[in-house]
Order: C-alpha cells, then structure tokens, then sequence
C-alpha cells in the first residue's frame, strides 16, 4: 500500500522506468504478460500533486506500455492523483506502445479521482501499428460511469476504446 504525503516534484528525475513495466500482448481477449510485472497494489495519491513529471517514451518494443506506471493489473487501485501543467509526455516510439500520463494499460484496475493537466505529444514513427496516447482525464467521467478499467487502441485514423466492466449494458 503507497499513499503520499506530500506533493512530489519530479524536475531532478531524467530518465523514467514505469511502475509496472513491461511488454504486453493482447489476443482471444486475454492479456499476456511477455516481460515484467504489473502494478496490483493500492496507491493513493491523497489529492497530492505530481509536478514536473515529463518522460519521453522511446519505446521500440511492440506492445511496450508507458506512464507513472506501465500497466495497472487486476485487483489494481489507483486514485487520488493531480498531475499538474508543468507535466509532460512525449511519445517518440518506433513500434505500437500504449501511453498515458497515469498509466500505459489498465486491466481490471480501479482508476479514481485522477487529473491531468499536462500535455501528451506524439512524434513517434511507428506507423500503422497500433499506438496509444490517452488523457485519462478527458476519459475519467466516461470511465467513472461504467466501469473498472479501459484499454484504448488506436492507429493513425481509428481508436477504439475497449471497457472492462462489472455493469453489464453500459459498455
């Protein structure tokens, strides 16, 4: 169990390793791990703030995930966080990688009361493979309303948003 007490401010921090890094592959909808562990702990953020966290994700893994943590696994909960405007990410990946400021990938994880008020930029070079880069901000009401956990996959014209819920229906 994490619970903060204090703001952090993460401006000394040049290089990032997620929380739960890893690399991951998604097929006959099951989730496999294929290196690393995911985050099944509890972290609450007590409403503090999270500043100068601006990771630069130059992921060439397939199925790389990358954020404050990589993937958020089953029995997961994190809430309670605010990342502030002087927080940034740039996604500069040469293969598919899912991102996001919180997370990379949530599955079966219980994600609350997260605010992001820094930037998500993408400059990456993979393609048409799948790539991800999720505000879970603008998705938090949505993600609050119906359910547990989200993946999002998107390529250069499409994204789907595949929600994992315990409320039938409303997916």
């Amino acid at each position: 169990k994490v619970v903060l007490k204090n703001d952090i401010d993460m401006s000394s921090v040049t290089s990032w390793t997620p929380i739960g890094a890893g690399v991951y592959t998604w097929g006959s909808n099951k989730l496999t791990c294929n290196s690393g562990t995911p985050f099944t702990g509890y972290f609450d953020g007590k409403g503090m703030t999270i500043k100068n966290f601006n990771p630069v994700c130059e992921n060439s893994t397939l199925g790389g995930v990358y954020g404050l943590f990589g993937c958020l696994g089953e029995g997961a909960v994190v809430e309670n966080i605010v990342f502030d405007s002087t927080c940034s990410m740039e996604l500069k990946s040469t293969k598919g990688t899912d991102c996001g400021m919180l997370a990379g990938l949530a599955w079966d994880a219980t994600i609350k009361n997260i605010t992001n008020k820094g930037t998500l930029k993408y400059t990456g070079t993979s393609d048409n493979k799948k790539t991800t880069l999720a505000d879970i901000d603008k998705l938090r009401e949505y993600l609050n309303s119906i359910g547990d956990s989200v993946i999002v996959i998107g390529d250069l014209e499409l994204v789907k948003v595949h929600v994992h819920t315990n409320k039938p229906g409303k997916a």
